[in-house]
């Protein structure tokens, strides 16, 4: 009846986890506008602390009227407040800064500071309300900062932690990636290592593990080796919290204490409280007890002296776990009772789900099984609130679209460079003709002739700086990681770069004057709208073969220039192949996990809530009361069944449905019937398909909502699709009778989800959606494509082989 005590608290440790890791901040800022604070402002990193005692000391010795400095040293003390997370003192230092800013006339100096005390100001908001505030005026202030400034790379990395503390944790990417991009494009690797310490934070939020751990090492990285003593402290809490969700427990302690020694030495005691309470959730997972309930106990202390009641109730949450651990149920009831009468809204929301979870197993553990099952029941509803799954696709879909962004900012400056060098040529020329025509009407032949022997000469100069401009450019090109090639108006490649033949591996004599589809790269695919127009046409994916036949992705970009003399065509190629094979690992792994999931719930929970229902009903109550009891208790624990079976499909529908993709299909289709109101035929020709179970999953899924996009037409009242194998592929056919609206074309997200589902398959899809025409879908992908990672396992045992279900809004599936 309740769950598990160590999977309660691994959720427990990944809520409040990355809750608390808020706790710790690195504060990113531009420089002082004068010379003479800013080795003290330096040292904010080291010790800021000390910077705090030695700048205060210095406002008590200046001289009233010195406005300028008594500004930058409120500047410096609210930094160093910052990085200590003291926010309360945070705010009057921003106040009797910009009390002394509003003495100083209005300047670059002036502005500068008051950029810095918004950013610092905005970064010390606590609560919902003070945060939707914060991100209100950062958004604000960066739409007023330079494009390529330092203030509008802090903005954005002071609005992702906002975001992130909102739970927005797709925002918080977003502003988290182009932050750590702006720093890279203006060279500050002090901001890049912030940013990389956010995106670290934010990834952590969104499950992104692996990815958050090499963030962290980067920021750790900078940090260390500039003496940056507070800042890696922050570092190495991140990458243990991290470490710890992979399961590297070992490793998670020792990253946590080499924190916790450097926020002891520097006497940063929130710090030290987080330290504490992290290391305490590591050494529970090694069985370190007493050490755990000694360090969440120190911890708790901390917390409450620094006024974090919230914080507070988060180690009481673990001083609980540990209760239940050791078998003192009564004492965990005690203590959760305690940290639960607090109001609701002065708890972390992320926290109260497993607050309520550990109170339901300590009640169900004592007897107290109705106040059990009212927690729980809590639980779910508050779990119910929490979408952490679109919040963790949302933030790896940003992710991936990193390395595309980075490499269209890299072709743009190619193609600005060859702009510029076509105009200086153009100037050239028009110079060479103002000048001759002035030597003509000079009339003096001899001062004609001199004349072009000086413009000939000139000529000559400027046609060797050309040529060493266009060898850098050359060098430029040769040295870039994506492939480049130019071709000519036949389409015949005039330029190959040696990362393009890299990939190919081919020598540059198979290459060069030869047709670029000859190399199996067909320019057809891609956007109509480049044919004509200097635009760059979107990225489209390419399935080709290097000479040793190894298969290559490669993602495609070009644009056309247009010379005086001729047209040439840009080509970007990107080699993308291991990134397409880590996604489908990536989700392959998650159709897996899914599947074990399911097959939990379904095969577990489920089945032995039917057995204690079933007991129930042979149970004879004493009385008319006992009797009634039993019918509720046996009504719950059937919705509960009801909802873990439903769960089971939710997770893997090709299990849940008996191991068969067919079947889940037909189910699909009942239920999509039972909603809209249409007629569905489903036939599936699968007896000698091999594929693996992740491979089955994707099928279904690419399936099913091409069946919901069919039903989504206007007018539609049946729906035909046919899955069978053909001519070495498996293809998938899907018609609808409905008509296409111009709305329903232009908005293409349903559409672009079923190509991203096709695409990790590795086939292709043709969608048919024009303005009053019936909606079509054809979907094809090499059997062999489908065999990876199969094994011996086909999909007539995976998938019950063939099926054929035609189901009508008044007929249940045959």
């Amino acid at each position: 009846m309740t769950p598990r005590v160590p999977a309660a608290g691994a959720l427990l440790v990944f809520v409040i986890g990355t809750m608390c890791s808020t706790g710790a901040r690195a504060d990113c800022k531009s420089p002082l506008p004068t010379e003479a604070l800013r080795a003290l402002d330096e040292r904010v990193d080291a010790d800021p602390a000390a910077v705090i005692a030695e700048a205060e000391r210095r406002l008590r010795a200046l001289d009233p009227a010195a406005a300028q400095q008594a500004a930058e040293l409120q500047a410096i003390r609210a930094d160093a407040y910052s990085l200590l997370d003291d926010d309360d003192s945070v705010r009057p230092a921003v106040d009797a800064g910009r009390a002394q800013l509003r003495r100083l006339p209005d300047g670059a100096a002036r502005r500068l500071l008051e950029v810095r005390f918004r950013i610092v100001a905005a970064d010390s908001m606590q609560g919902p309300a003070e945060l939707a505030n914060a991100v209100e005026d950062l958004t604000q202030l960066e739409t007023a900062l330079p494009v390529d400034s330092l203030d509008r790379a802090c903005a954005l990395i002071v609005r992702s932690r906002q975001f992130m503390r909102l739970g927005r944790e797709e925002a918080a990417t977003a502003d988290g990636i182009r932050g750590y991009q702006l720093a890279s494009a203006i060279r500050a690797p002090a901001a890049v290592a912030d940013a990389a310490y956010q995106l670290a934070a934010t990834y952590m939020r969104a499950g992104l593990w692996r990815d958050g751990v090499a963030r962290a090492d980067e920021a750790a990285t900078y940090d260390r080796a500039t003496g940056r003593a507070a800042r890696l402290s922050n570092d190495l809490y991140v990458k243990s919290s991290l470490l710890y969700r992979q399961g590297r427990h070992a490793a998670s302690l020792a990253a946590i204490d080499e924190a916790l020694a450097i926020n002891v030495r520097l006497h940063q005691h929130i710090d030290v409280a987080f330290d504490l309470l992290q290391r305490c959730r590591a050494l529970v997972e090694l069985q370190r007890m007493d050490e755990a309930e000694r360090s969440c106990r120190e911890s708790s202390a901390g917390m409450t002296q620094a006024g974090r009641l919230d914080q507070t109730a988060v180690v009481e949450g673990e001083l609980a776990r540990i209760e239940l651990l050791r078998g003192r149920a009564a004492a965990a009831v005690t203590r959760l009772d305690r940290v639960l009468s607090v109001n609701e809204d002065r708890l972390p929301p992320r926290a109260l789900p497993t607050l309520y979870r550990y109170r339901a197993d300590a009640l169900a553990k004592i007897g107290r099984y109705e106040a059990a099952w009212r927690d729980l029941e809590r639980v779910e509803r508050l779990e119910d609130q929490r979408q952490p799954g679109q919040q963790s696709l949302a933030a790896a879909e940003i992710k991936e679209r990193l390395n595309t962004e980075l490499m269209r900012h890299e072709k743009s400056l190619v193609e600005r460079q060859l702009q510029r060098e076509r105009q200086h040529a153009l100037d050239l020329a028009g110079l060479y003709r103002l000048r001759l025509a002035l030597a003509i009407a000079g009339g003096l032949l001899l001062l004609a002739l001199a004349l072009l022997m000086w413009i000939r000469a000139r000529h000559d100069r400027a046609v060797r700086r050309s040529m060493q401009q266009l060898e850098t450019q050359a060098r430029v090109l040769s040295t870039m990681r994506e492939g480049v090639a130019l071709l000519d108006a036949g389409g015949r490649v005039q330029y190959a770069n040696p990362s393009l033949l890299g990939m190919l591996g081919r020598p540059a004599g198979e290459v060069l004057s030869r047709p670029l589809a000859d190399l199996g790269i067909d320019l057809a695919g891609s956007a109509e709208a480049a044919a004509d127009a200097a635009t760059p046409a979107a990225p489209v994916e390419c399935h080709v073969h290097d000479a040793a036949g190894r298969r290559l992705i490669l993602l495609l970009t070009w644009s056309r220039l247009q010379l005086a003399d001729r047209s040439l065509r840009i080509c970007i190629l990107q080699d993308v192949t291991d990134l397409r094979r880590l996604e489908q690992q990536m989700h392959s792994a998650n159709s897996a996990e899914l599947g074990k999931l399911g097959s939990a719930v379904h095969e577990g929970i489920a089945q032995d809530l039917t057995g204690i229902s079933l007991l129930l009903r042979t149970v004879a109550g004493k009385s008319a009361d006992d009797a009634a009891q039993l019918d509720l208790i046996s009504t719950h624990v059937s919705r509960v069944i009801a909802h873990a079976r439903t769960l089971a499909r939710g997770l893997s529908p090709v299990q849940a449905a008996g191991g068969s993709l067919s079947a889940a299909l037909a189910h699909c289709a009942q239920e999509l019937v039972a909603k809209q109101g249409v007629d569905i035929v489903v036939n599936a020709q699968l007896e000698s398909v091999a594929a693996g179970l992740a491979q089955a999953d994707q099928l279904y899924r690419l399936a099913s909502e091409a069946l919901r996009w069919a039903a989504g037409a206007e007018g539609c009242s049946r729906i035909e699709l046919d899955l069978h194998p053909a001519g070495g592929n498996l293809q998938l056919r899907l018609r609808g009778d409905g008509t296409e609206s111009l709305a329903a074309v232009n908005g293409q997200a349903q559409t672009e989800l079923i190509a991203y589902l096709a695409r990790l398959l590795g086939g292709r899809v043709e969608i048919i959606a024009a303005p009053g025409a019936p909606r079509s879908l054809k979907f094809s992908v090499a059997l062999e494509a489908l065999a990876v990672g199969a094994g011996q396992q086909t999909l007539s045992r995976a998938s019950s082989g063939r099926a054929e279900a035609h189901i009508s809004p008044t007929q249940p599936p045959s």
